[in-house]
């Protein structure tokens, strides 16, 4: 990875490259230190990212808007169809399914269906296990952001 990044480097006329001092191990940072060019320089470069992600531009907040739109439309429609006995997996599949279909390329990430004890993790996988009537008051299923078809 470093000599990607270093030879990245070296093809430009960039004579500073940031990085995030706070993630980045002390041997790691040696080891690209030395793989760069002479010619350039690395800076830490916390919070530097955040800050520029901080402000959305108009365009930034309508393709939030929308994917908030295209979530909450196929999240309903995939609840509507949910019974007692579907299992976290199959739930977690019409999501994705109605997500797809309201318009969205596909999730930012795998979604996350969890019932019963199982809800209380945050990183939980959907399993083939059924979901009870005991169990519906508990579940939790992450409508997340859908990458929007352009």
């Amino acid at each position: 990875m470093f000599k990607s990044a270093a030879k990245a480097i070296g093809k430009t006329k960039v004579r500073r490259t940031g990085f995030e001092a706070g993630s980045l191990a002390w041997a790691s940072w040696k080891a690209l230190e030395d793989a760069i060019p002479a010619k350039a320089r690395l800076l830490a470069a916390d919070g530097l990212v955040e800050v520029l992600r901080d402000v959305k531009d108009a365009q930034e907040l309508e393709l939030i808007r929308a994917s908030c739109a295209t979530n909450s439309r196929a999240f309903d429609s995939a609840l509507a169809i949910f019974h007692e006995g579907m299992t976290e997996t199959e739930l977690a599949a019409e999501i994705d399914y109605r997500s797809r279909r309201e318009g969205a390329s596909g999730p930012s990430f795998d979604t996350i269906v969890a019932s019963g004890p199982q809800s209380a993790l945050p990183h939980a996988q959907p399993r083939s296990q059924a979901i009870h009537a005991e169990s519906c008051s508990s579940i939790w299923a992450l409508s997340r952001t859908v990458m929007q078809a352009t």
